[in-house]
Order: structure tokens, then sequence, then C-alpha cells
């Protein structure tokens, strides 16, 4: 269960945040992130959210009291014409940080990757989900970050893991959402030193997909076949079909299991 004083109390410690905003259940993370009445460097919390959406307009689902579904809303040091950095700073961070746990953990973490553009994958199935929006008017980024912690039915459509799954325990709510706004703020000058070379292959070396087969669609196009052959420092990921290598921006990729 989430305990919101204690979050609360984390957060008057740590300047970097400066509010928490918690709900028993509300609709969307995100959306009231990016509403006027709340502030900067806040943290959106809740136990339930009954509307959440995920990349590509898709819902994410999870079950009450049992996941952390949270948004961070953080005015950065950065240019909305880089925001795919700070896309490569938060999953490589929360990568590391479930990496760093899992190893405490006494379970090994090769099978921890992360996913073009964000997605934390265990064994090709989502372990976290990730969805980033940029508020331009005020140079503003609402970092909407879904992890899978205790629940261990999903529905049979969804390759989902979850930490108890991986661990075969139930673990604390509290102490990883604060272990991971923690490891966010301590790191937080990855992206904010310019130093974006370093950040890039941080994430790219946290990946494990270049090589592998892929089904992908691209808009409104029809599904593909092909080989992932780069991922790319300006956002975008190169597949080879045909024998013919095109990058893409965007798009929805989804790994073979042969």
């Amino acid at each position: 269960m989430i305990d919101p004083e204690l979050i609360n109390s984390f957060i008057k410690a740590h300047p970097f945040y400066n509010e928490l905003y918690y709900f028993e259940e509300i609709p969307s993370t995100n959306d009231f992130a990016k509403k006027e009445e709340c502030r900067s460097n806040a943290v959106v919390l809740t136990s339930f959210q009954t509307s959440g959406k995920g990349r590509l307009g898709r819902k994410w689902l999870s079950v009450p009291n049992e996941n952390l579904t949270f948004s961070l809303k953080l005015k950065l040091n950065i240019s909305p014409d880089l925001n795919r950095y700070v896309i490569f700073f938060v999953s490589y961070i929360i990568f590391d940080t479930m990496q760093q746990f899992l190893k405490r953990e006494n379970v090994g973490t090769d099978p921890l990757s992360i996913k073009w553009p964000n997605d934390i994958l265990w064994n090709n199935r989502k372990l976290c989900g990730i969805l980033t929006e940029s508020i331009l008017k005020t140079s503003e980024y609402v970092i909407g970050i879904g992890l899978n912690v205790n629940q261990l039915n999903f529905a049979p459509e969804i390759k989902a893991a979850s930490i108890s799954d991986i661990t075969g325990k139930q673990h604390d709510l509290n102490g990883l959402i604060v272990q991971l706004l923690t490891d966010l703020k301590n790191n937080i000058h990855l992206l904010e030193s310019q130093n974006h070379k370093q950040l890039f292959n941080l994430w790219l070396n946290s990946t494990n997909i270049t090589g592998k087969r892929c089904s992908f669609s691209m808009g409104n196009e029809s599904l593909k076949y092909g080989f992932i052959n780069s991922l790319n420092e300006d956002g975008t990921i190169s597949i080879e079909t045909n024998g013919e290598i095109i990058s893409y921006s965007s798009g929805d990729i989804k790994l073979m299991d042969y």
C-alpha cells in the first residue's frame, strides 16, 4: 500500500521536488500533471489510475495498490528540441535502479533491458512503461511512469512482467518509489550537464535489441518485418527490411521470439 505521509516527508526533505499530489484514484496522473494548478517539480502519485495511457494512445492497465503509477512534472534546463535526451535519461535511470535492486535480491539481471524508445523489459516482457510529454510554453516535461511491482496476473494479450514475478515475493511500494525518486534526483546532472553523448551511450549500452528480428508499424503503414540495424543518438531506430535500411523517429516495435 502507498503511504502518502511517508512519501510526502521524503519530498519535503529533498527540495528538488516541490510537492506531492496523491490520489487514491485518478483518471491519469499525466493529465493532472499537465494542469496549471500542478506545480513544477511535482510528483503526482496514485494507488489506482482508471484511464492511464501509454505510447501511441494505448491504455495502461494496472491493478489497484499493487504497482507504482506516478508522474513527474519537471522544469529542466534542456531545450524542447532535445527532448529525446529526457527519454534517454529517465529510461536509463529506471533501468539502472531496477538493475541494482534485482542484484540486491540476488537475481541475475541479463534479461533486463531497455526497448526503444523507453520501455523497460524483462525477457521481452514489459516491466515498466514510460510516457514523456513536453509543455512547450513553460519548458516543462511531464513524465509518466508505470512500474509493475506486485501484480502477478495480467491479461493474456499483454506480455508483462513484475518485480514480484521475477523475485518470487512481494515488495514495499514506498521503498521503491523513494529509491526511484532519489536516483532520478541524484543523477539529474547527466541530463543537464550538456554531456549528452555520455548519456546516450549509457542508454545505448542498456539496450539489447540491435540485430534482433522485429515487427514494426509506423503511423498508418501496414505491419512489416525486419532486423534492427541500429539505435541512433537523434532518437531514431534504423531497421533493415528487404535489403534496405530506413530510420524511423516513431512507431511501434515488437521483438520477435524467433
